[in-house]
């Protein structure tokens, strides 16, 4: 089953809340100010390049706290989606560690559980409004941002070239010769 095929309007779901949450995760999720200078939870985004697409199907405005399903460069910097990734790099070792998929699913849903209790929804773009998608289309979006989030600590390997190493031909030779005597001469 795909996100795409699996949405519903946020008007007929309720925030689920859950028993209690991981408190490091609702500190930084509840710490606003790191990510977005303490915006409220009632002001919309205020990007004017967004304002065409910051519109739920019901009218209301994309919120501080949602996460936005996409890769538009104002997704990717909204305080929401912020926040999100900041979640994500808080559970990415334990999650990339785990042996069970019970365990990797629990912190999945600790992750929704804590997005949805601070006010936030999983949105995502359909034509021209947000809707949000359903539980199981959220378990993947941050399943697989815990799948796929790297180690930020971890140096990027030197990228090699592999460009075989012949002589020059005579006709290179040449050339090359005449470049270096023009040099010379200036």
């Amino acid at each position: 089953m795909s996100c795409s095929a699996e949405t519903k309007s946020f008007r007929s779901l309720a925030v689920e809340d859950s028993q209690s949450g991981d408190t490091a995760t609702e500190e930084s999720w509840a710490g606003r100010s790191e990510f977005d200078g303490g915006s409220e939870r009632s002001s919309p985004i205020e990007d004017s390049r967004a304002s065409s697409h910051a519109v739920t199907e019901d009218g209301s405005s994309v919120l501080p706290d949602d996460v936005m399903c996409g890769r538009d460069r104002w997704i990717h910097s909204h305080p929401g989606n912020r926040r999100f990734r900041h979640l994500i790099n808080e559970y990415r070792e334990r999650y990339q560690s785990a042996k069970y998929r019970e365990h990797k699913t629990s912190m999945t849903t600790e992750i929704v559980n804590t997005v949805k209790r601070h006010g936030g929804r999983f949105l995502k773009l359909e034509g021209s409004f947000w809707r949000e998608v359903d539980q199981s289309c959220a378990h993947e979006k941050v399943s697989h941002a815990l799948r796929s989030a790297k180690d930020p600590n971890k140096a990027k390997p030197k990228r090699t070239r592999n460009v075989p190493i012949r002589p020059p031909s005579d006709e290179e030779e040449r050339f090359f010769q005449i470049l270096l005597a023009d040099q010379q001469v200036i």
